[in-house]
Protein backbone atom coordinates (compact mmCIF):
# COMPACT_ATOMS: atom_id res chain seq x y z
CA UNK A 1 0.00 0.00 0.00
CA UNK A 2 1.30 3.46 -0.89
CA UNK A 3 2.17 5.51 2.23
CA UNK A 4 -0.08 8.49 2.90
CA UNK A 5 2.81 10.94 2.86
CA UNK A 6 3.64 9.85 -0.69
CA UNK A 7 0.05 9.55 -1.86
CA UNK A 8 -1.07 13.06 -0.88
CA UNK A 9 2.11 15.14 -0.55
CA UNK A 10 2.21 16.39 -4.17
CA UNK A 11 -1.30 17.87 -4.04
CA UNK A 12 -1.24 21.59 -3.21
CA UNK A 13 -3.34 22.84 -0.27
CA UNK A 14 -5.49 25.96 -0.35
CA UNK A 15 -5.96 27.82 2.92
CA UNK A 16 -9.57 27.90 4.13
CA UNK A 17 -11.67 31.03 4.03
CA UNK A 18 -14.06 29.82 6.72
CA UNK A 19 -12.33 28.61 9.88
CA UNK A 20 -15.58 27.33 11.38
CA UNK A 21 -16.25 25.16 8.34
CA UNK A 22 -12.75 23.69 8.44
CA UNK A 23 -12.89 22.89 12.15
CA UNK A 24 -16.29 21.27 11.68
CA UNK A 25 -14.95 18.93 9.02
CA UNK A 26 -11.70 18.25 10.87
CA UNK A 27 -13.73 17.22 13.92
CA UNK A 28 -15.24 14.46 11.80
CA UNK A 29 -12.53 13.36 9.41
CA UNK A 30 -14.57 10.38 8.25
CA UNK A 31 -17.46 11.00 5.89
CA UNK A 32 -20.01 8.40 4.82
CA UNK A 33 -22.05 8.21 1.66
CA UNK A 34 -22.66 4.88 -0.05
CA UNK A 35 -18.99 4.28 0.78
CA UNK A 36 -16.88 5.59 3.68
CA UNK A 37 -14.10 8.16 3.21
CA UNK A 38 -11.27 9.70 5.22
CA UNK A 39 -10.62 13.39 4.51
CA UNK A 40 -6.99 14.42 4.05
CA UNK A 41 -6.64 18.03 2.95
CA UNK A 42 -8.45 20.91 1.33
CA UNK A 43 -7.36 21.76 -2.22
CA UNK A 44 -10.00 24.29 -3.28
CA UNK A 45 -12.36 26.83 -1.79
CA UNK A 46 -15.06 29.11 -3.16
CA UNK A 47 -18.32 30.88 -2.47
CA UNK A 48 -20.38 27.71 -2.91
CA UNK A 49 -18.20 25.23 -1.06
CA UNK A 50 -14.83 23.53 -0.86
CA UNK A 51 -12.99 20.59 -2.39
CA UNK A 52 -11.01 18.06 -0.38
CA UNK A 53 -8.74 15.17 -1.23
CA UNK A 54 -10.03 12.02 0.41
CA UNK A 55 -9.38 8.29 0.57
CA UNK A 56 -12.08 5.68 0.11
CA UNK A 57 -11.46 3.46 3.14
CA UNK A 58 -14.60 1.29 3.17
CA UNK A 59 -15.96 0.67 -0.34
CA UNK A 60 -19.33 -0.99 -0.77
CA UNK A 61 -18.59 -3.73 -3.27
CA UNK A 62 -22.31 -4.11 -4.04
CA UNK A 63 -22.59 -0.51 -5.27
CA UNK A 64 -23.08 0.00 -9.04
CA UNK A 65 -19.73 1.83 -9.22
CA UNK A 66 -16.87 1.68 -6.74
CA UNK A 67 -14.69 4.82 -6.59
CA UNK A 68 -10.90 4.70 -6.88
CA UNK A 69 -8.88 4.79 -3.68
CA UNK A 70 -8.10 8.52 -3.87
CA UNK A 71 -10.93 10.89 -4.82
CA UNK A 72 -12.02 14.51 -4.65
CA UNK A 73 -14.98 15.39 -2.43
CA UNK A 74 -16.86 18.60 -3.16
CA UNK A 75 -18.74 20.00 -0.15
CA UNK A 76 -21.48 22.61 -0.55
CA UNK A 77 -22.09 25.59 1.71
CA UNK A 78 -25.68 26.62 2.50
CA UNK A 79 -26.69 29.91 0.87
CA UNK A 80 -29.06 32.28 2.64
CA UNK A 81 -32.45 32.81 0.97
CA UNK A 82 -31.67 30.17 -1.66
CA UNK A 83 -32.90 26.60 -2.11
CA UNK A 84 -29.45 25.05 -1.84
CA UNK A 85 -30.68 21.45 -1.91
CA UNK A 86 -32.51 21.90 -5.22
CA UNK A 87 -29.49 23.68 -6.66
CA UNK A 88 -27.21 20.79 -5.65
CA UNK A 89 -29.57 18.15 -7.02
CA UNK A 90 -29.63 19.95 -10.36
CA UNK A 91 -25.83 20.01 -10.56
CA UNK A 92 -25.83 16.31 -9.67
CA UNK A 93 -28.42 15.67 -12.37
CA UNK A 94 -26.24 17.53 -14.86
CA UNK A 95 -23.14 15.49 -14.01
CA UNK A 96 -24.96 12.16 -14.05
CA UNK A 97 -26.54 12.90 -17.43
CA UNK A 98 -23.14 13.38 -19.07
CA UNK A 99 -20.82 10.44 -19.64
CA UNK A 100 -17.55 11.71 -21.05
CA UNK A 101 -13.88 11.18 -20.29
CA UNK A 102 -13.56 14.98 -20.35
CA UNK A 103 -16.11 15.56 -17.58
CA UNK A 104 -15.49 14.25 -14.02
CA UNK A 105 -17.33 11.12 -13.00
CA UNK A 106 -19.48 11.19 -9.87
CA UNK A 107 -19.15 7.99 -7.83
CA UNK A 108 -21.12 8.81 -4.70
CA UNK A 109 -23.13 11.62 -3.16
CA UNK A 110 -25.18 12.80 -0.22
CA UNK A 111 -27.67 15.66 -0.55
CA UNK A 112 -29.60 16.93 2.45
CA UNK A 113 -30.07 20.11 4.46
CA UNK A 114 -27.38 19.17 6.97
CA UNK A 115 -24.50 18.11 4.72
CA UNK A 116 -24.20 17.77 0.93
CA UNK A 117 -21.24 16.51 -1.05
CA UNK A 118 -20.22 14.78 -4.29
CA UNK A 119 -17.41 12.23 -4.63
CA UNK A 120 -15.64 12.68 -7.95
CA UNK A 121 -12.47 12.01 -9.93
CA UNK A 122 -9.38 13.74 -8.55
CA UNK A 123 -7.02 15.60 -10.89
CA UNK A 124 -3.66 15.82 -9.14
CA UNK A 125 -2.09 18.32 -11.53
CA UNK A 126 -4.57 21.08 -10.75
CA UNK A 127 -6.29 23.58 -13.00
CA UNK A 128 -5.00 25.62 -15.92
CA UNK A 129 -5.21 28.74 -13.76
CA UNK A 130 -1.76 27.66 -12.52
CA UNK A 131 -0.36 28.51 -15.96
CA UNK A 132 -0.80 32.21 -15.22
CA UNK A 133 0.97 31.96 -11.86
CA UNK A 134 4.00 30.38 -13.55
CA UNK A 135 3.83 32.89 -16.45
CA UNK A 136 3.46 30.00 -18.87
CA UNK A 137 1.47 30.01 -22.11
CA UNK A 138 0.39 27.18 -24.37
CA UNK A 139 1.89 26.77 -27.84
CA UNK A 140 -0.23 26.19 -30.95
CA UNK A 141 -0.23 22.38 -30.66
CA UNK A 142 -1.20 22.43 -27.00
CA UNK A 143 -3.95 24.98 -27.70
CA UNK A 144 -5.41 22.80 -30.46
CA UNK A 145 -5.49 19.82 -28.08
CA UNK A 146 -7.12 21.94 -25.36
CA UNK A 147 -9.82 23.03 -27.83
CA UNK A 148 -10.48 19.43 -28.87
CA UNK A 149 -11.04 18.27 -25.29
CA UNK A 150 -13.21 21.26 -24.33
CA UNK A 151 -15.34 20.92 -27.45
CA UNK A 152 -15.81 17.20 -26.90
CA UNK A 153 -16.93 17.88 -23.33
CA UNK A 154 -19.32 20.62 -24.50
CA UNK A 155 -20.69 18.43 -27.28
CA UNK A 156 -21.80 15.90 -24.67
CA UNK A 157 -23.16 18.59 -22.34
CA UNK A 158 -25.09 20.42 -25.04
CA UNK A 159 -26.60 17.19 -26.35
CA UNK A 160 -27.85 16.60 -22.80
CA UNK A 161 -29.48 20.05 -22.86
CA UNK A 162 -26.95 21.57 -20.46
CA UNK A 163 -25.05 24.84 -20.75
CA UNK A 164 -21.95 25.37 -18.64
CA UNK A 165 -21.85 29.20 -18.51
CA UNK A 166 -18.66 29.47 -16.43
CA UNK A 167 -15.87 28.10 -18.64
CA UNK A 168 -12.50 29.54 -17.59
CA UNK A 169 -8.97 28.23 -16.90
CA UNK A 170 -9.77 27.61 -13.22
CA UNK A 171 -12.54 25.17 -14.25
CA UNK A 172 -10.32 23.16 -16.58
CA UNK A 173 -8.18 20.45 -15.02
CA UNK A 174 -4.95 19.00 -16.38
CA UNK A 175 -4.75 15.22 -16.08
CA UNK A 176 -0.95 15.16 -16.50
CA UNK A 177 -1.22 13.06 -19.66
CA UNK A 178 -1.92 15.85 -22.11
CA UNK A 179 -5.68 15.77 -21.51
CA UNK A 180 -8.07 18.39 -20.16
CA UNK A 181 -11.32 18.02 -18.21
CA UNK A 182 -14.19 20.48 -17.72
CA UNK A 183 -15.52 20.94 -14.17
CA UNK A 184 -18.20 22.85 -12.28
CA UNK A 185 -21.62 22.58 -13.92
CA UNK A 186 -23.45 24.10 -10.93
CA UNK A 187 -24.25 27.45 -12.55
CA UNK A 188 -25.63 25.76 -15.67
CA UNK A 189 -28.57 24.13 -13.95
CA UNK A 190 -29.47 27.23 -11.94
CA UNK A 191 -29.71 29.26 -15.14
CA UNK A 192 -31.76 26.68 -17.00
CA UNK A 193 -34.30 26.14 -14.28
CA UNK A 194 -34.90 29.59 -12.88
CA UNK A 195 -33.99 33.15 -13.71
CA UNK A 196 -33.77 33.98 -10.01
CA UNK A 197 -30.48 32.19 -9.19
CA UNK A 198 -29.17 33.11 -12.65
CA UNK A 199 -29.16 36.76 -11.71
CA UNK A 200 -26.70 36.09 -8.91
CA UNK A 201 -24.61 33.16 -10.14
CA UNK A 202 -25.35 32.90 -13.86
CA UNK A 203 -23.12 35.75 -15.00
CA UNK A 204 -20.02 33.59 -15.25
CA UNK A 205 -16.60 34.96 -14.32
CA UNK A 206 -14.98 38.28 -15.06
CA UNK A 207 -13.02 38.28 -18.31
CA UNK A 208 -14.58 35.06 -19.63
CA UNK A 209 -18.17 36.23 -20.12
CA UNK A 210 -19.76 36.45 -23.54
CA UNK A 211 -21.27 39.88 -24.29
CA UNK A 212 -24.84 38.60 -23.78
CA UNK A 213 -23.77 37.10 -20.47
CA UNK A 214 -22.02 40.29 -19.40
CA UNK A 215 -25.28 42.16 -20.10
CA UNK A 216 -27.30 39.46 -18.26
CA UNK A 217 -29.51 38.86 -21.32
CA UNK A 218 -30.71 35.46 -20.14
CA UNK A 219 -32.96 34.89 -23.14
CA UNK A 220 -29.94 35.11 -25.47
CA UNK A 221 -27.72 32.62 -23.61
CA UNK A 222 -27.34 29.37 -25.54
CA UNK A 223 -24.63 27.00 -26.78
CA UNK A 224 -22.86 29.91 -28.49
CA UNK A 225 -22.38 31.55 -25.07
CA UNK A 226 -20.26 28.58 -24.01
CA UNK A 227 -18.34 28.75 -27.30
CA UNK A 228 -17.38 32.37 -26.57
CA UNK A 229 -15.94 31.29 -23.22
CA UNK A 230 -14.01 28.46 -24.88
CA UNK A 231 -12.52 30.97 -27.33
CA UNK A 232 -11.67 33.44 -24.55
CA UNK A 233 -10.06 30.68 -22.48
CA UNK A 234 -7.96 29.49 -25.41
CA UNK A 235 -7.02 33.11 -26.21
CA UNK A 236 -5.90 33.72 -22.62
CA UNK A 237 -3.87 30.51 -22.32
CA UNK A 238 -2.21 31.01 -25.72
CA UNK A 239 -1.20 34.61 -24.93
CA UNK A 240 -0.48 34.12 -21.23
CA UNK A 241 -2.84 36.94 -20.24
CA UNK A 242 -5.38 36.01 -17.57
CA UNK A 243 -8.40 38.02 -18.70
CA UNK A 244 -9.68 38.17 -15.12
CA UNK A 245 -6.52 40.07 -14.11
CA UNK A 246 -5.94 41.98 -17.37
CA UNK A 247 -9.25 43.66 -18.19
CA UNK A 248 -7.38 46.14 -20.40
CA UNK A 249 -7.09 43.33 -22.97
CA UNK A 250 -10.86 43.44 -23.39
CA UNK A 251 -11.27 46.37 -25.77
CA UNK A 252 -14.45 48.45 -25.71
CA UNK A 253 -16.77 49.75 -28.39
CA UNK A 254 -17.28 53.43 -29.05
CA UNK A 255 -19.62 53.74 -26.07
CA UNK A 256 -17.23 51.90 -23.78
CA UNK A 257 -19.80 49.26 -22.87
CA UNK A 258 -19.22 46.11 -24.90
CA UNK A 259 -16.22 43.91 -23.95
CA UNK A 260 -14.43 42.36 -26.91
CA UNK A 261 -11.12 40.60 -27.61
CA UNK A 262 -8.46 41.85 -30.04
CA UNK A 263 -7.15 39.44 -32.71
CA UNK A 264 -4.94 36.72 -31.27
CA UNK A 265 -2.28 37.50 -33.86
CA UNK A 266 -1.76 40.96 -32.35
CA UNK A 267 -0.62 39.36 -29.08
CA UNK A 268 1.18 36.27 -30.43
CA UNK A 269 3.55 36.76 -33.36
CA UNK A 270 4.04 33.06 -33.95
CA UNK A 271 0.40 31.94 -33.85
CA UNK A 272 -0.82 30.05 -36.91
CA UNK A 273 -3.38 31.68 -39.15
CA UNK A 274 -5.74 28.71 -38.74
CA UNK A 275 -5.70 28.87 -34.93
CA UNK A 276 -6.13 32.65 -34.95
CA UNK A 277 -9.09 32.40 -37.31
CA UNK A 278 -10.85 29.64 -35.37
CA UNK A 279 -10.46 31.26 -31.93
CA UNK A 280 -11.56 34.67 -33.16
CA UNK A 281 -14.64 33.11 -34.79
CA UNK A 282 -15.66 31.88 -31.33
CA UNK A 283 -15.38 35.30 -29.67
CA UNK A 284 -17.45 37.33 -32.13
CA UNK A 285 -19.52 39.89 -30.25
CA UNK A 286 -22.69 38.94 -32.14
CA UNK A 287 -23.81 35.37 -31.29
CA UNK A 288 -25.22 35.03 -34.82
CA UNK A 289 -21.69 35.33 -36.22
CA UNK A 290 -20.31 32.51 -34.04
CA UNK A 291 -20.47 28.82 -34.98
CA UNK A 292 -23.73 27.13 -34.04
CA UNK A 293 -22.35 24.48 -31.73
CA UNK A 294 -19.41 22.42 -30.48
CA UNK A 295 -19.84 19.74 -33.15
CA UNK A 296 -19.53 22.35 -35.91
CA UNK A 297 -16.34 23.78 -34.38
CA UNK A 298 -14.86 20.28 -34.02
CA UNK A 299 -15.39 19.68 -37.72
CA UNK A 300 -13.68 22.97 -38.56
CA UNK A 301 -10.83 22.09 -36.23
CA UNK A 302 -10.31 18.67 -37.79
CA UNK A 303 -10.19 20.17 -41.29
CA UNK A 304 -7.78 22.91 -40.20
CA UNK A 305 -5.33 20.61 -38.41
CA UNK A 306 -5.81 17.14 -39.83
CA UNK A 307 -6.18 15.85 -36.27
CA UNK A 308 -7.95 12.51 -36.00
CA UNK A 309 -10.55 12.84 -33.25
CA UNK A 310 -11.95 9.45 -32.19
CA UNK A 311 -15.17 10.02 -30.27
CA UNK A 312 -17.26 7.67 -28.20
CA UNK A 313 -20.94 8.30 -28.98
CA UNK A 314 -23.02 9.81 -26.21
CA UNK A 315 -26.24 8.12 -25.10
CA UNK A 316 -28.27 10.47 -27.26
CA UNK A 317 -25.92 10.08 -30.23
CA UNK A 318 -26.36 6.33 -30.12
CA UNK A 319 -30.02 7.05 -30.78
CA UNK A 320 -29.35 9.85 -33.27
CA UNK A 321 -31.74 10.58 -36.10
CA UNK A 322 -32.46 13.12 -38.77
CA UNK A 323 -35.50 15.29 -39.46
CA UNK A 324 -36.71 12.96 -42.20
CA UNK A 325 -37.12 10.16 -39.64
CA UNK A 326 -38.67 12.36 -36.96
CA UNK A 327 -41.35 14.01 -39.08
CA UNK A 328 -43.48 10.84 -39.50
CA UNK A 329 -43.29 10.20 -35.74
CA UNK A 330 -44.59 13.70 -34.97
CA UNK A 331 -47.33 13.39 -37.61
CA UNK A 332 -48.46 10.05 -36.16
CA UNK A 333 -49.10 11.45 -32.66
CA UNK A 334 -52.83 11.48 -32.02
CA UNK A 335 -53.01 13.43 -28.77
CA UNK A 336 -53.56 17.15 -29.61
CA UNK A 337 -51.51 18.39 -26.65
CA UNK A 338 -48.45 16.34 -27.51
CA UNK A 339 -48.85 16.97 -31.23
CA UNK A 340 -48.73 20.70 -30.57
CA UNK A 341 -45.70 20.51 -28.27
CA UNK A 342 -43.70 18.14 -30.45
CA UNK A 343 -43.95 20.49 -33.41
CA UNK A 344 -41.90 23.05 -31.46
CA UNK A 345 -38.39 23.28 -32.88
CA UNK A 346 -36.73 23.25 -29.45
CA UNK A 347 -38.13 19.80 -28.64
CA UNK A 348 -36.89 17.98 -31.74
CA UNK A 349 -33.42 17.40 -30.27
CA UNK A 350 -34.98 15.32 -27.48
CA UNK A 351 -36.14 12.55 -29.84
CA UNK A 352 -34.45 9.17 -29.42
CA UNK A 353 -34.92 5.85 -31.20
CA UNK A 354 -34.29 2.60 -29.32
CA UNK A 355 -33.73 -0.69 -31.13
CA UNK A 356 -35.45 -3.98 -30.31
CA UNK A 357 -34.04 -5.40 -27.08
CA UNK A 358 -32.25 -2.17 -26.09
CA UNK A 359 -32.76 -0.93 -22.53
CA UNK A 360 -34.00 2.60 -21.97
CA UNK A 361 -32.92 2.33 -18.32
CA UNK A 362 -31.91 -0.30 -15.79
CA UNK A 363 -33.21 -1.04 -12.31
CA UNK A 364 -30.96 0.45 -9.63
CA UNK A 365 -29.27 2.93 -11.96
CA UNK A 366 -28.76 6.56 -10.94
CA UNK A 367 -31.71 8.55 -12.27
CA UNK A 368 -31.23 11.55 -14.49
CA UNK A 369 -33.57 11.12 -17.48
CA UNK A 370 -37.31 10.74 -17.97
CA UNK A 371 -38.79 9.22 -21.13
CA UNK A 372 -41.98 10.16 -22.95
CA UNK A 373 -43.19 7.17 -24.98
CA UNK A 374 -44.31 8.22 -28.47
CA UNK A 375 -44.34 5.05 -30.54
CA UNK A 376 -43.68 1.37 -29.90
CA UNK A 377 -43.89 -1.00 -26.94
CA UNK A 378 -41.70 -1.38 -23.84
CA UNK A 379 -41.25 -4.26 -21.42
CA UNK A 380 -41.05 -3.27 -17.74
CA UNK A 381 -39.19 -5.60 -15.38
CA UNK A 382 -38.41 -5.64 -11.67
CA UNK A 383 -35.98 -8.11 -10.15
CA UNK A 384 -35.66 -9.75 -13.58
CA UNK A 385 -39.41 -10.51 -13.70
CA UNK A 386 -41.94 -9.04 -16.09
CA UNK A 387 -44.33 -6.50 -14.53
CA UNK A 388 -46.14 -5.30 -17.61
CA UNK A 389 -45.92 -4.11 -21.20
CA UNK A 390 -46.77 -0.52 -22.10
CA UNK A 391 -47.46 0.92 -25.54
CA UNK A 392 -49.64 3.93 -24.69
CA UNK A 393 -48.70 7.11 -26.48
CA UNK A 394 -47.85 9.92 -24.07
CA UNK A 395 -46.82 7.63 -21.18
CA UNK A 396 -43.97 8.86 -19.00
CA UNK A 397 -41.31 6.37 -17.95
CA UNK A 398 -38.88 6.91 -15.08
CA UNK A 399 -40.49 10.20 -14.13
CA UNK A 400 -40.67 9.63 -10.36
CA UNK A 401 -37.03 8.61 -9.91
CA UNK A 402 -35.92 11.47 -12.16
CA UNK A 403 -37.78 14.05 -10.07
CA UNK A 404 -36.63 12.61 -6.73
CA UNK A 405 -33.11 11.52 -7.64
CA UNK A 406 -33.70 7.99 -6.30
CA UNK A 407 -32.39 4.88 -8.12
CA UNK A 408 -34.51 3.35 -10.86
CA UNK A 409 -37.22 1.06 -9.50
CA UNK A 410 -37.50 -1.00 -12.71
CA UNK A 411 -35.78 -1.83 -15.99
CA UNK A 412 -37.41 -0.78 -19.26
CA UNK A 413 -36.63 -2.60 -22.51
CA UNK A 414 -37.70 -1.81 -26.06
CA UNK A 415 -39.88 -4.40 -27.79
CA UNK A 416 -39.35 -3.67 -31.46
CA UNK A 417 -38.42 -0.12 -32.44
CA UNK A 418 -39.37 2.49 -29.82
CA UNK A 419 -39.44 6.26 -30.22
CA UNK A 420 -39.36 8.48 -27.16
CA UNK A 421 -38.54 11.99 -26.01
CA UNK A 422 -35.76 12.11 -23.43
CA UNK A 423 -35.54 14.89 -20.80
CA UNK A 424 -32.94 15.42 -18.12
CA UNK A 425 -34.17 16.41 -14.65
CA UNK A 426 -33.92 20.17 -15.16
CA UNK A 427 -35.68 20.02 -18.54
CA UNK A 428 -38.39 17.77 -17.12
CA UNK A 429 -39.06 20.21 -14.28
CA UNK A 430 -39.32 23.09 -16.75
CA UNK A 431 -41.69 21.11 -18.95
CA UNK A 432 -44.05 20.41 -16.04
CA UNK A 433 -43.85 23.98 -14.74
CA UNK A 434 -44.64 25.46 -18.16
CA UNK A 435 -47.53 23.09 -18.94
CA UNK A 436 -49.89 22.42 -15.99
CA UNK A 437 -51.99 20.09 -18.18
CA UNK A 438 -48.97 17.77 -18.50
CA UNK A 439 -48.36 17.92 -14.75
CA UNK A 440 -51.98 16.91 -14.10
CA UNK A 441 -51.68 13.98 -16.51
CA UNK A 442 -48.50 12.90 -14.75
CA UNK A 443 -50.24 12.91 -11.38
CA UNK A 444 -53.05 10.78 -12.81
CA UNK A 445 -50.55 8.37 -14.34
CA UNK A 446 -48.69 7.91 -11.05
CA UNK A 447 -51.98 7.44 -9.18
CA UNK A 448 -53.02 4.78 -11.69
CA UNK A 449 -49.74 2.92 -11.22
CA UNK A 450 -50.15 3.08 -7.45
CA UNK A 451 -53.60 1.53 -7.67
CA UNK A 452 -52.42 -1.21 -10.02
CA UNK A 453 -49.54 -2.10 -7.71
CA UNK A 454 -51.87 -2.91 -4.81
Amino acid sequence: MIPEETLFAAIPVEKPRRASELSKLEANQRIRGRHRYRLHKRVGNGAFGSVWVAECIEPDDDAPEVPPRVVAIKFFNPIAEFDTTSFIRRELSALLSMRSEFIPRVYDWTVNERLSFFVMDLYRHGSLAAAFKSKFSLDDEETWLLLVDLLRALKVAHRAGILHLDIKPANIMNDGRGGYHLLDFGISQAVQVSQGPARTVGAGSRGYQAPEQWRMELDKMDTRTDLWAVGATAWALRTGYNLAKHPEKLIKDAKGKEPSLPPLSTECISVSEELDELIMSLVCDDPAERPGGAAEVLERLKKATGLVVVEEPTAMERHDHDDVEVRPIIDSVMDPLWASLLNRADLTRHFARFKDGEYLCHEGDASYEAFLLLQGKVRIERGGKLIEFDDREGTFIGELSTLTGTPRAASVQAVGTVWACVFNAAEFERLLAAHPAIAIRLIKLMAERLVRSK
